[in-house]
């Protein structure tokens, strides 16, 4: 008998221990003030994008820290890390312009969905490597990224 009481609790032990995960929903990108962002990303900013004016802050819970600015006549954005590190770089494009293989997959996928951002980068040559398209859905804001064909790679 004791066996099978000591299995019983081991099992109801395990059992509760058990639990459904929570649903995983994507943080909303908030709009940061200069003055709050780590000294490391703006040094980092300002080597990286010396000529950066009209400079636009958000921060994606745990760490990344994205800048939307001016760079010449183009409209840019940069991500990085906390300690400084640029994660990535790209030019902001009208999201008109985006590949039918990405609206069509937005339609699909994320119904009712509105386009924030949307960027493209490319290779040295000027050959379209990528596209990162935020869009906001129910108030939550998603980050898709797309091949340069327009194929769904991933969403962060």
């Amino acid at each position: 008998m004791k066996k099978y009481l000591i299995a019983f609790l081991g099992g109801t032990l395990l059992f509760a221990s058990c639990k459904t995960p929570d649903s995983v929903v994507p943080p909303v990108a908030i709009t940061v003030a200069g003055a709050n962002v780590p000294a490391s990303v703006l040094a980092s900013m300002s080597r990286n994008f010396p000529t950066a004016a009209e400079v636009i802050w958000r921060q994606t819970a745990p760490t990344p820290y994205m800048a939307t600015f001016k760079q010449g006549i183009s409209a840019r954005t940069a991500t990085f890390q906390e300690t400084g590190a640029l994660l990535k770089a790209g030019e902001v494009i009208d999201s008109t312009t985006l590949p039918a293989a990405i609206t069509t997959y937005l339609a699909a996928n994320h119904p009712g969905h509105v386009i924030v951002q949307a960027d493209v980068k490319k290779n040295v040559v000027g050959v379209v490597r990528e596209y990162e398209v935020l869009i906001m859905v129910n108030n939550v804001q998603y980050e898709l990224e797309f091949d340069g064909a327009g194929v769904f790679l991933r969403m962060d």
